[in-house]
């Protein structure tokens, strides 16, 4: 019995850790995209706004909200961000911002209990949330409660 249910967790912790991953290739992808040469954690949103069913949409989804400003609001400040003429790397690295929002995520792990080498999807985003807490309130949004419908 230890070992189903020990079985069961390590697939979960695996399915949540490829979340994360397939959550942070989607936010350097979007960043490429866009020409940037470091990831921010607006890529991270914008990823996860355009992703439609994943995670983070469906919480902003499930809280009131202007979507549609808050999408706007991204993209305006990412065209602001200056794009690179050179070809892009093949993994972006984060630029401060987005390292604070990967620290917290950890930190929130290990509060959890979990790993500190694993970075659940929940805690990225709520971390990635709460550092974007201005422009979520801008679009009539409550930081705090995408948070808790990210952690449901």
């Amino acid at each position: 019995n230890f070992s189903v249910t020990h079985l069961r967790i390590t697939h979960a912790r695996a399915m949540l850790a490829e979340a994360t991953d397939a959550a942070l290739s989607a936010a350097q992808e979007k960043a490429k995209e866009l020409g940037h040469q470091q990831l921010d954690p607006l890529h991270l949103l914008l990823a996860q706004i355009d992703a439609g069913r994943c995670l983070g949409a469906l919480a902003l989804h499930e809280v009131p909200g202007d979507f549609q400003h808050l999408r706007r609001s991204v993209e305006a400040i990412l065209a602001q961000t200056p794009k690179v003429s050179l070809p892009p790397v093949e993994a972006l690295q984060p630029n401060h911002a987005m390292q604070h929002v990967l620290d917290e995520a950890q930190r929130l792990g290990q509060e959890r209990g979990g790993e500190a080498a694993v970075t659940d999807l929940p805690d990225l985003l709520a971390a990635g949330f709460m550092h974007c807490r201005e422009l979520l309130a801008e679009s009539s949004y409550c930081a705090d409660a995408v948070v808790e419908a990210v952690k449901k």
